[in-house]
């Protein structure tokens, strides 16, 4: 899941609009005003920080979940190493009391509140926004958890769920995506949705979307893993 339906007009980290030659590559982006919602170049290194207080002031392991982030953000930077991408800790990281900011895009935070596993953003959302919000039954997820923070990375790379607007979708979502590629039952985005893959891993097709997003802007598709 990732909060994406807001009434107010934000600024958004949005890139230009690919070029024509990616249209044709039918993974499902979001859209934002018309173009692609993504972290553009000047926004391709993304630190994050954990608020490990959340966790272990409730007895819950902060270390597994900076374990299983970890490998699940190494998962999606390696499908395309000439993409630039970076997606790691910030260098104050373990420091107490950091928000989301110019120089931190989001916040890992434990949050008992909620009936979700887990809860992400999109690009373009507002600083105060920027949170990766990690539920209770995350932790009970046993073989999942890993395959959950890679979804959610998935959302805030700026990908939809792969079912929204086939036929058979499990919920409503809004219209504004685009193909990236064709259906993919098997996509890291299907999340437990009809034939999804229990371990949500990313499949030949997820890879080939997000190096067709991410590459395009340093001269084109490369750097299969």
């Amino acid at each position: 899941m990732a909060k994406h339906e807001r009434a107010d007009k934000r600024k958004a980290l949005i890139g230009k609009l690919l070029p024509a030659t990616l249209q044709s590559i039918k993974l499902k982006g979001d859209i934002k005003d018309g173009r692609w919602n993504f972290w553009d170049w000047k926004a391709a290194i993304s630190p994050y920080v954990i608020d490990r207080d959340s966790f272990t002031t409730r007895g819950l392991d902060a270390n597994r979940v900076v374990r299983e982030l970890q490998e699940a953000a190494s998962d999606w930077v390696a499908v395309c190493r000439d993409c630039r991408l970076r997606i790691e800790p910030h260098p104050r990281d373990g420091e107490k009391g950091l928000v989301p900011g110019d120089d931190l895009t989001f916040v890992v935070k434990y949050d008992p509140a909620t009936k979700y596993v887990a809860l992400s953003f999109f690009p373009g959302e507002l600083a105060s926004h920027r949170y990766l919000y990690i539920m209770p039954a995350w932790f009970r997820a046993e073989g999942h958890s890993t395959g959950i923070l890679r979804h959610e990375l998935g959302h805030i790379l700026g990908y939809r769920h792969e079912y929204v607007g086939e036929v058979n979708a499990c919920s409503y979502e809004n219209n504004q995506w685009r193909r990236l590629t064709d259906y993919d039952p098997q996509s890291v985005m299907q999340f437990f949705c009809g034939k999804g893959s229990p371990t949500m891993t990313l499949s030949p097709k997820d890879k080939e979307g997000h190096r067709a997003l991410y590459s395009w802007q340093w001269g084109g598709v490369s750097g299969t893993p």
